[in-house]
């Protein structure tokens, strides 16, 4: 996380908050990207309030959104700005020429190779670096486009959809303008949360106002969440720098009692994902300006967390990897369920967290920890399914301690497997492990053999398939209006 504070190697966005940046002694692509996100906060208003589907055409309003991204983008990343085109205008094209029956796999695979030939020029140009350069938004992008491409023939092809694809589906190919709308949302460029096409034009036509016909925009929830984002930067800018990334690649980690590594990683681990609550909270916030994240339940309640991407309370207190994934980066958690998941027959946890790791870039690092993560959540569905009923059930644990127990357990794993991802490179996440005697491999393949001795017992929990991943997470199918 010292890299708020390194010197910037390569970066083609503006230069005009450099000498702020350089008295508060943070990176002006990091200055850039908060106040992108301010602003986007800003605009966002705009749209709700001046730019309203009653005083301004649809029309209109979908121009003023592509001309609010196209600031942001070139704010933010200057002339890479047009790699954001090429893929998009790409993918229009392959959306008009191919096949319907092929279109999401050949789309998908187009964008990922384009993807990671810009990630690997991001890692030639700027090795182990933390620029937040234009690879960002590409991630994104990567998604919408893929999502849309989905949502088309599933509107075609419905045998084996689940409620939420059959929910998504378009059955038209979008005019230009709209595609470009959606695809050059400002609320959605830099750090998501992914909105799927279908809400993005009720919004955009208006329509997710409120029975009364008001705007659904609560400034209460934007207060709150900007809070957390002034409050996240406070501790990046001075609790950050006291474990860097050095210290725990120096001889004085090597040197620490293991318990004390442990509480090391544990603490580094946290501290680095708050730059992820305040681009995530930032986005939020921003959405909740424009009550992207207001809907309606057939029950008739209001609700707003429809673009919520992260629970940090759920994060930092889960007592499963499962329960942490779950609710951390959401929107990416729903994008995966709706294009990989759910649409295979075999392998389906394996070739998902494959998918994460290759969406996220080509450093070893990535596919070290998903694939590590993957193992672990593999191996506490064991413990979950084999030991947990017994320890509760015969109350050799009550359900607080096990709680406690089981909240440790999962921050050290957790940490333990996102080392690498940290990290990025092989010899600074394998120095790593070798320091902590690899406890997490070790561990953890005894999950799998309780199976030998223990009969399983079931669970008295809804079924997973009732619940929705992403946006809607923990909302009842049968309760979710489109």
């Amino acid at each position: 996380m010292s890299h708020w504070k390194s010197q910037l190697n390569n970066y083609h966005g503006s230069k005009l908050l450099l000498p702020i940046a350089v008295k508060l002694g943070i990176q002006v692509d990091k200055l850039n990207f908060l106040a992108a996100g301010f602003v986007a906060v800003g605009m966002a208003y705009i749209y709700s309030y001046l730019i309203h589907v009653q005083r301004m055409s649809v029309k209109a309003r979908k121009i003023l959104v592509i001309i609010f991204g196209v600031i942001i983008l070139s704010f933010c990343f200057g002339r890479d700005i047009v790699y954001v085109v090429i893929e998009a205008t790409v993918s229009y094209v392959l959306m008009r020429v191919v096949s319907l029956q092929s279109l999401p796999q050949i789309t998908l695979v187009v964008c990922l190779i384009y993807q990671s030939a810009l990630h690997l020029l991001r890692q030639y140009s700027d090795p182990g670096g933390y620029t937040i350069d234009i690879t960002g938004a590409i991630m994104m992008l990567t998604q919408r486009v893929s999502i849309l491409a989905f949502s088309l023939r599933d509107a075609v092809h419905t045998d084996g959809l689940t409620g939420e694809q059959i929910r998504d589906a378009i059955p038209e190919m979008p005019d230009v303008l709209s595609y470009f709308a959606y695809m050059l949302d400002f609320h959605m460029l830099l750090a998501g949360p992914l909105i799927p096409y279908k809400t993005f034009m009720r919004i955009t036509e208006g329509k997710n106002l409120r029975p009364d016909g008001s705007t659904a925009v609560t400034h209460w929830r934007v207060v709150c969440k900007l809070f957390c984002v002034g409050f996240n930067i406070l501790l990046i800018l001075f609790v950050v720098p006291l474990i860097k990334e050095n210290d725990i690649l120096s001889e004085w980690f090597s040197s620490l009692p293991f318990y004390r590594k442990i509480l090391c990683i544990v603490a580094f681990s946290f501290l680095c994902r708050l730059q992820y609550y305040v681009a995530w909270k930032l986005a939020e916030a921003s959405c909740d300006a424009s009550a992207y994240g207001y809907y309606i339940t057939k029950n008739g309640e209001e609700r707003w967390d429809g673009a919520d991407n992260i629970n940090i309370t759920q994060v930092e207190t889960a007592t499963s990897m499962k329960n942490l994934i779950d609710n951390w980066n959401v929107s990416t958690q729903r994008w995966l369920k709706h294009v990989c998941y759910d649409r295979q027959l075999k392998y389906k946890t394996i070739r998902t967290f494959f998918l994460s790791a290759l969406w996220h870039g080509l450093y070893p690092g990535y596919f070290l920890s998903f694939m590590t993560a993957m193992f672990f959540v593999v191996a506490a569905r064991e413990v979950r399914n084999y030991l947990r009923p017994r320890l509760l059930s015969g109350r050799l644990l009550s359900k607080p301690v096990y709680d406690v127990v089981t909240y440790i357990v999962t921050a050290v794993f957790l940490s333990y497997s996102i080392m690498p991802f940290i990290l990025l490179q092989l010899d600074k996440a394998f120095y790593i492990w070798r320091e902590l005697h690899f406890f997490g491999h070790l561990i953890a393949p005894w999950a799998f053999a309780l199976r030998l001795f223990l009969p399983r017992v079931p669970l008295t929990t809804p079924a997973a398939s009732q619940v929705l991943l992403g946006p809607y997470l923990g909302l009842k199918t049968e309760n979710k209006i489109s």
